[in-house]
């Protein structure tokens, strides 16, 4: 069962607490009531006390730790409630802590005790015989006061956990399952640090620990990572100096909560778990002076946990009965004596008799204290209250209630009715605690009329009534529905004649529409027809068929579903019914007939946005990223079930995007510019509309000139280039070529094809800057004539300056030296400019 002041005990792995229990109904709070205390000797101090059946034979033992004597105690049980004269095993110094629990596996219960003055917890292995080994020590953190057990790493082996007051720190042994462990490992806690509880705090599977710190008042959680380690400390208020703590579930919501013995307030602190590994706000409750030690069990048999405490200061134990809400009634007190200073309480059933019991440590008296529960029987009925419903007049029907002990001792009594009503079976009872019987109770009208009544429940504390109600009725069989005809129609419909086909009508027979009578015509006791106006399907979903026999008192058949489906959309129009690739999002304006609030218009067969606006327009949101490219999308419309269904299909088209590409040709040189595809062949400025991505443009010069280069949104001196398509305008550049190009400067060799070929690329530029042709001297030039005068280079000059900054050179007119260099000035002037 449970041990304090190390309460915790594992039996192969289990952890035997009660700490957990279904409620039993009650009409009220069952007290707790205790036989005076018998007393046991012990050794020398006894601090702890544990429950737990040493040798095997059904029957609990109890253990005591003797911190004067540096000892256990085993008192072997009788079953009765009374225990056999001590024997004593040898400890480590100053014990202090107790956990029973099967160490090797061997199904035998062993004993681990802290001892505070050794630094060590000791094992000793049970022999199943009520015996032990000698003890095994293994080291712990400074002044080892308390240990628990708990299959810590979730390895099927018992480990330990051992609270250390001299370091503040938890130490967690893990078990090697032959009763050995392996070396501490250790964790921190708050300052003072007395006692330890082990659960699942957060839910996760693995095992938390919660650590009571007397001189920090608080209660410190380390949840665990279910491979014997954990996480740092949270810490949580408590009542001042926080003693001893227990884990239980309080309240009933599935969630861990933690109990606290504060001894320096004298009262117990009740933090209810969240679930998530942290605890609310505490409540406090008062106890007796100097509590040491909290034990939790359900100690009425009501199926709700309570508390038990230990007061050494005021030689009392403290019993709190729980609500199951977190809450506890206020104490009873039971005398341990005076100067006993009772330590530490453990609950288990010590007699048998299937109620819980206390056994506490004295440590003052060097006794342990025996309680037997006394629990007067309490009787629970449920439900609280029958009915039969309407019977045939001549017939019989039955309702059960169930009797249930949810007190101790024996409940006797008996059930008892008048008529109508009877007790069919189970009219007496003798059950002893949890114990249930069902009653079954009987009702047999003997006229049409509604008839109420008791049941009567007695036992030793008086008597329980529980309400009984039925009406009785004529025996004409209750309507029977087998078949609907039709069983649907199309929502908006006209009115229509509805074919109720089943058994057991009657002339008075009427078909409902939702609860609502129709106006109905009998057929036959298998048929009624009735007529459903178009205002009953008027709009979509469902409607409840039944019929109601109004003679000789009404009966309600079953009930049959109608089904009113939506109609099938049809589509009409779109507007608008194209758009242009690349454009904005817009809303679509979708004509037809049959829309409905839940329409939804699909654009290739994924939903869209859609606002209802009548049963002819639904308006869509389609993005710009529906037609982002040219082609075309099937739009529908989908009514919802029941019915409905998807429309028939329009198609939207998106147009390709229309780009306008500029051309320009310039340059000194004569020259044209083709596309690819075609659109573009000029040899001044044109433009092209094209609908692809890209334009391929190759500009073609004359046989007198070169391709030089393309500005704007094409560029490089390659006679090929691709655009990429906006609204987008190119420039081509073609520069004429020069006879004797390799003039050498200082050169005389000048000829009139030179002057000719500058004329010729100047006109060009004139033209395309929108200048005439320039009124030459001598315009009939004969190429192959050496005759170059000054002046023909003058003009020349002239004719550049039109179009922009020139330096004539330093010719004298009708000068007759005229160098290579001259030419080459105007040449390089021509270059700039195209």
């Amino acid at each position: 069962m449970a041990g304090r002041h190390g309460r915790i005990e594992l039996i192969a792995g289990t952890l035997v607490a009660l700490l957990a229990g279904a409620a039993l109904p009650s009409s009220a709070q069952t007290p707790a009531s205790f036989n005076p205390a018998v007393s046991f000797p012990t050794g020398a101090l006894p601090i702890t006390v544990g429950i737990a059946d040493v040798n095997g034979d059904g029957k609990p033992d109890l253990v005591t730790v003797n911190t004067g004597a540096n000892t256990v105690s085993v008192l072997l049980g009788n079953g009765a409630g009374s225990f056999g004269p001590r024997t004593d095993f040898a400890t480590g110094a100053v014990p202090h802590g107790l956990a029973i629990a099967d160490l090797d596996g061997d199904g035998n219960p062993d004993l681990i005790v802290a001892n505070t003055g050794a630094n060590t917890v000791s094992v000793l292995l049970g022999t199943g015989t009520g015996t032990f080994a000698p003890a095994m020590d293994f080291p712990t953190g400074a002044a080892p006061f308390f240990v628990a057990v708990g299959d810590l790493n979730r390895d099927g082996i018992p480990d330990l956990v051992v609270v250390n007051v001299g370091a503040d720190t938890v130490s967690v042994l893990l078990g090697l399952g032959d009763g050995t462990f392996g070396p501490k490992t250790d964790f921190t806690t708050g300052a003072g640090a007395r006692s330890v509880a082990i659960g699942d705090l957060n839910g996760d599977g693995v095992p938390d620990l919660v650590v009571a710190n007397v001189s920090a008042s608080t209660v410190s959680v380390l949840l665990g990572t279910g491979t014997g380690s954990f996480g740092p400390k949270t810490d949580f208020q408590t009542g001042a100096g926080a003693r001893d703590v227990a884990i239980a579930d309080v309240n009933g919501d599935g969630r861990l909560d933690v109990v606290v013995a504060n001894a320096d307030a004298g009262t117990v602190s009740v933090l209810l778990g969240v679930g998530d590994g942290t605890l609310g706000l505490k409540t406090d409750f008062p106890v007796g002076a100097g509590p040491r030690s909290v034990a939790i069990g359900d100690v009425n048999e009501d199926g709700i946990l309570d508390l038990v405490v230990a007061n050494f200061g005021s030689n009392t134990i403290s019993v709190l009965l729980g609500t199951g809400t977190g809450s506890f009634a206020a104490k009873t007190d039971l005398a341990t004596g005076p100067g006993t200073g009772p330590f530490s309480v453990a609950i288990g059933d010590l007699n048998g008799n299937g109620q819980r019991d206390l056994a506490v440590a004295n440590v003052n008296a060097n006794t342990v204290s025996v309680f037997l529960n006394t629990i007067a029987s309490v009787i629970a009925v449920t439900p609280s209250s029958q009915g039969f419903g309407n019977v045939a007049v001549g017939s019989t029907a039955d309702r059960t209630f169930t009797v249930t002990n949810a007190g101790g001792g024996m409940l006797t009594g008996s059930a008892s009715t008048s008529l109508p009503f009877s007790i069919v079976s189970g009219g007496s009872y003798n059950l002893g605690a949890g114990a249930s019987q069902t009653v079954i109770v009987g009702f047999q009208p003997t006229a049409v009329a509604i008839v109420t009544g008791n049941v009567n429940f007695t036992y030793s504390g008086g008597t329980v009534s529980r309400g009984l109600t039925g009406t009785g009725t004529n025996p004409v069989p209750v309507p029977v529905l087998g078949a609907l005809s039709p069983n649907s129609a199309t929502a908006g419909g006209a009115a229509f004649t509805l074919t109720v086909s089943g058994t057991n009508f009657v002339a008075s027979s009427v078909v409902r529409w939702n609860g609502s009578n129709r106006t109905t015509t009998f057929v036959s006791g298998t048929e009624l027809r009735a007529a459903i106006p178009a205002s009953d399907v008027a709009l979509a979903g469902s409607a409840q068929i039944t019929v109601f026999d109004f003679l000789p008192i009404g009966e309600t058949s079953n009930t049959l579903t109608f089904t009113i489906n939506q109609s099938v959309p049809v589509l009409a129009a779109l507007s608008p019914s194209s758009a242009t690739a690349g454009g904005a999002g817009f809303t679509l304006t979708v004509s037809g007939a049959n829309f409905v609030a839940p329409s939804v218009v699909h654009w290739n067969g994924s939903e869209r946005t859609t606002t209802f606006v009548s049963s002819t327009e639904l308006r869509a949101a389609i993005s710009a990223s529906d037609i982002a490219m040219a082609g075309s999308a099937q739009i529908t419309v989908f009514n919802p079930i029941p019915g409905g269904g998807t429309s028939g299909a329009l198609t939207f088209t998106i147009t390709s995007q229309m780009f306008t590409l500029t051309v320009t040709v310039r340059g000194s040189g004569v020259g044209s510019v083709v596309s690819t595809p075609a659109g573009i062949n000029c040899s001044s400025v044109c433009s092209g509309t094209f609908t692809v991505n890209a334009v391929t443009l190759t500009g073609a010069p004359a046989a007198d000139a070169s391709f030089k280069s393309w500005n704007g949104s094409c560029g490089g001196a390659s006679p090929s280039c691709t655009v990429a398509l906006g609204p987008t305008a190119v420039t081509a550049t073609f520069s004429a070529v020069f006879t004797d190009a390799t003039l050498t400067a200082q050169e005389t060799a000048i000829k009139a094809v030179h002057i000719t070929d500058l004329r010729s690329a100047i006109d060009t530029l004139r033209t395309r800057n929108g200048l005439s042709a320039f009124a030459y001297t001598d315009a009939t030039l004969t190429p192959g004539s050496t005759v170059v005068k000054g002046i023909h280079l003058t003009e020349l000059g002239t004719a550049l300056r039109e179009m922009g900054p020139f330096t004539d050179p330093a010719i004298v007119v009708r000068q007759t030296v005229i160098t290579a260099t001259h030419l080459n000035e105007l040449r390089k002037a021509v270059r700039d400019l195209e």
